[in-house]
């Protein structure tokens, strides 16, 4: 399986990303995802997120998998099935989603300290959740290479300059204030 820094030399690889089009999330903002979910993150996906997590060249820049997206990603998913399945299908208790769509979203189940464990996909009105992989490195192995085996170049000059913007916007005077007021807050004496 993948590591983060085997993930980011693989999109380099590829084509998929550039050292300027990869960012990952910094460890407060990996415990501040964690403490908005309620959950702890296995230490793997953690590598990922420490390589890629904000934003990860054009590989998958039209889904909601990376920070700060992430935040919000479980609220959108238990709506969706509510939506779709009218109470008849649930998240679990320690579901994590990692991915979401317009027509669905990946979660695995967090609870090993290591591992992510199964992956499992839901598409609206299925009825059910399908197991997809084995883990979350299994997962953008898998996905990254018969990506890797239909890329052009137009579709890299594409996705580059999508990249390129969520960098940017990262970098973005707004993003470096909240950072800022995050880290002050956190700094008050709690009383």
């Amino acid at each position: 399986m993948f590591t983060g820094r085997e993930f980011v030399e693989r999109l380099i690889q590829t084509g998929l990303g550039t050292p300027d089009t990869i960012m990952g999330c910094t460890e407060s903002e990996i415990r501040h995802l964690e403490q908005s979910v309620g959950l702890t993150l296995p230490e793997k996906y953690k590598d990922f997120l420490r390589a890629a997590g904000k934003c990860a060249g054009g590989y998958h820049i039209s889904l909601d998998w990376l920070y700060p997206e992430l935040l919000v990603v479980k609220k959108d998913a238990v709506e969706l099935l509510n939506v779709m399945e009218h109470g008849r299908l649930s998240l679990p208790q320690k579901a994590f989603v990692c991915s979401k769509d317009t027509e669905g979203f990946a979660f695995f189940e967090t609870g090993d300290a290591l591992e992510t464990g199964p992956i499992f996909s839901y598409y609206e009105e299925r009825g059910h959740f399908t197991r997809v992989c084995d883990s979350f490195w299994e997962m953008v192995e898998k996905e990254l290479t018969e990506l890797s085996q239909n890329v052009s170049p137009r579709f890299i000059k594409d996705r580059h300059e999508s990249a390129l913007n969520r960098v940017r916007k990262f970098k973005s005077l707004w993003f470096r204030v909240i950072d800022y007021l995050d880290s002050f807050a956190k700094s008050l004496p709690r009383n």
